[in-house]
């Protein structure tokens, strides 16, 4: 009988340690990281989980794709054009709709142009017709189309946060009167932050990597207050697709 509780004190020793050595070496293993799945992307830049969201939720694939190395490059400091920010939108918010299109395909973009124009997305903006689409989308283009695209959603800031946003944004004047509620709507619910010291400076343009920023606000943002707008009781999830490059 002595042997056996011998035993058995020294396995019950040994599980014990077996134990407290495990718990060790887990809290000793790194968190898991995140790869970048562009090469000019890297994880440790301010936008990388934007531009990683953007990318799993199918809304922008980057500008260069070789299928025989899987390699992708995003190009985050180009200007995105306003076709891009076209294609992405409709992407995002839009697809059953594109699917069930029967507007003819004239290119890689006007049948999503032709899906936003229908949801009042390019009001304010001009005409498509007058919109030249192959050039880059300034600050103040895409706050536009941002507001009325959350306005269609159903994700609308109050008249009292307007104003104050109004009141926070110092070249607010600067900009053309008939643009001023779309830009403190995206100001006020933090869909399109300034450039620092209260300016907007709506005249510059959205580089990719901020406009992956912008997507995933808006995406927040249309989940915690939208309605779905007139598509769906709730927002949509977002499917698959591309960005809408040049050469896409």
């Amino acid at each position: 009988m002595k042997t056996k509780k011998n035993y058995l004190s020294v396995l019950s020793l040994v599980l014990a340690i077996t134990m407290v050595l495990g718990v060790a070496l887990t809290a000793m293993q790194p968190a898991r990281m995140e790869t970048s799945p562009f090469t000019d992307v890297a994880v440790t830049q301010w936008y990388f989980p934007y531009v990683l969201e953007a990318y799993d939720d199918g809304v922008m694939t980057g500008t260069y794709h070789n299928p025989a190395t899987g390699e992708r490059e995003f190009s985050p400091k180009s200007p995105l054009t306003m076709a891009e920010w076209s294609v992405m939108l409709v992407r995002a918010y839009y697809a059953d709709e594109l699917a069930a299109s029967t507007v003819e395909k004239l290119n890689w973009y006007n049948r999503e142009v032709a899906v936003l124009d229908k949801h009042g997305v390019y009001s304010r903006l001009g005409t498509v017709e007058n919109i030249v689409m192959k050039t880059s989308v300034t600050r103040t283009q895409m706050a536009v189309m941002a507001a009325n695209l959350m306005k269609d959603q159903g994700a609308v800031a109050s008249d009292s946060e307007i104003e104050a946003a109004k009141g926070q944004i110092k070249d607010l004047n600067s900009i053309p009167s008939i643009y001023h509620n779309a830009i403190a709507t995206c100001w006020a619910l933090g869909i399109i932050n300034g450039v620092g010291n209260g300016m907007f400076d709506g005249g510059s343009n959205m580089q990719r990597s901020a406009a992956a920023k912008v997507y995933v606000c808006m995406k927040n943002k249309i989940a915690e207050l939208g309605n779905g707008g007139t598509i769906e009781p709730t927002p949509p999830p977002v499917t698959g697709g591309l960005v809408g490059t040049m050469s896409s």
